[in-house]
């Protein structure tokens, strides 16, 4: 997937007159610098430093959120939210996308403290209806619940005892639906598993990816849920990174959405890619809580839509899988 034209536009006015070099130099500064922190207690310095975040990140944050919201409507087709809370919202990309699915959104609320990424934000969503409260998430006010809250890449740069917090008074701030992504590894899974576990007990229901509330049945294995989706490289963002070759990058990314209300459960969830030819098989976690490779052949009623599933779809009931 590619950025929507209107917001390259928008990117593009806020890059004219930044050339690439200059724009290449400070992102190596900010990446060298949180390398050497390894994370902890990074802050973006300055206008060209969150400039220089957005052209690298914005393509791939923007397509994992999208994904994920595709996913949320089909899992609660009747869902359409009239409030959105994005906490640690960072240029606003996670709002965009929300926009972009639900135009009539009422009203987006953004926390982010950094004043650089808080600024790019206003000027990235000034034609939306939105207010930015320039807090961490554990200094915010939330008055009143939100429809549909969003936490981006945020719980990670947590400790866990802060982490915890903060998901406990997003949860509460949350009218309907929480909606969480964090970076496909490992680690980024260990993470959701944590705040799954501590959801169910809040009393939420899982609505995706799990098809099930059981234990996950890839723990202790060498497999961690994850999904992929592919993102269009422009050539800014191509030289930014010193990657000219290829044309695209594939985002990787674990996820949650809770819910308040009880959603549909499919049969199973795709958690691999489908492969091979006349015979495919799929990576499936499915509803009685377990993971398997079903492998189908053009006798099974399944065999068509298999070939064009995709990694993170649902696999409705009635299926033979």
């Amino acid at each position: 997937m590619a950025l929507p034209d209107s917001l390259r536009d928008k990117i593009d006015n806020l890059l004219h007159g930044i050339s690439t070099e200059e724009l290449s130099l400070h992102y190596k500064t900010m990446s060298d610098r949180y390398r050497r922190l390894n994370g902890a207690g990074f802050q973006i310095g300055n206008r060209l430093e969150a400039l220089a975040y957005m052209t690298a990140r914005m393509p791939a944050t923007f397509g994992a959120v999208s994904h994920v919201l595709t996913q949320l409507q089909k899992s609660l087709p009747d869902f359409i939210p009239n409030t959105l809370l994005d906490g640690g919202s960072g240029p606003g990309t996670a709002t965009r996308a929300c926009f972009d699915v639900w135009p009539d959104l009422a009203q987006a609320t953004l926390i982010e403290p950094n004043q650089p990424l808080r600024d790019i934000s206003l000027d990235l969503l000034k034609d939306h209806p939105c207010t930015v409260q320039p807090k961490s998430l554990s200094d915010a006010a939330f008055d009143h619940p939100y429809d549909l809250t969003l936490l981006s890449y945020v719980l990670n740069e947590l400790p866990e005892a802060g982490m915890l917090q903060a998901l406990d008074r997003i949860w509460a701030a949350t009218g309907t639906v929480l909606v969480i992504i964090e970076p496909g590894t490992p680690l980024g899974y260990e993470l959701i598993l944590k705040i799954r576990e501590r959801l169910i007990a809040a009393g939420a229901y899982i609505a995706a990816p799990c098809p099930h509330t059981s234990t996950c049945p890839l723990m202790g294995t060498e497999k961690w849920c994850h999904f992929s989706t592919r993102i269009d490289r422009s050539i800014a963002h191509r030289r930014l990174k010193n990657t000219d070759g290829l044309s695209y990058e594939d985002e990787k990314f674990s996820y949650l959405i809770a819910s308040r209300i009880k959603p549909e459960l499919p049969a199973a969830r795709l958690i691999g890619h489908p492969h091979g030819n006349k015979l495919v098989t799929l990576e499936l976690c499915k509803e009685d809580g377990t993971a398997i490779n079903k492998t189908l052949s053009k006798r099974d009623g399944f065999y068509k839509r298999a070939g064009k599933s995709k990694w993170g779809d649902p696999v409705p009931h009635g299926e033979n899988i």
